[in-house]
């Protein structure tokens, strides 16, 4: 909208401040959608499949995709990610899924260690 009045509100080539407030607007909203896909992601659903914890990282055609994690119940810190073994399984599978905010992002490992098995 705001390059629509640019080309048509100013005519005589001056410069309005009406233009000036569209365009600095228009650089500030890409410039926090930029700084909103570029910050690490923080929140996270944890729920337990067979005893073992697991974390949601997207939904996708009404399924869950998840992975095997490092899940602190005690500290509600989620501190590993597994990347290798993930599977897809119906929303509604999941129950009593816990919702995690971390104070730092989680380490991102392809294989779990052995004595972790």
């Amino acid at each position: 909208m705001g390059f629509f009045f640019f080309g048509f509100y100013d005519r005589e080539n001056k410069i309005q401040i009406l233009n000036i407030i569209y365009i600095v607007c228009f650089i500030f909203y890409i410039l926090i959608m930029i700084l909103k896909f570029l910050s690490p992601k923080t929140e996270y659903e944890i729920f337990y499949k067979d005893n073992k914890p697991k974390v949601v990282i997207t939904t996708y055609e009404d399924k869950y995709l998840i992975m095997d994690c490092d899940y602190d119940k005690e500290q509600n810190q989620l501190t590993t990610i597994y990347t290798k073994n993930y599977e897809f399984i119906d929303i509604n599978q999941a129950k009593e899924i816990n919702y995690i905010n971390l104070s730092k992002e989680p380490i991102i490992e392809k294989n779990k260690p052995k004595n972790n098995i």
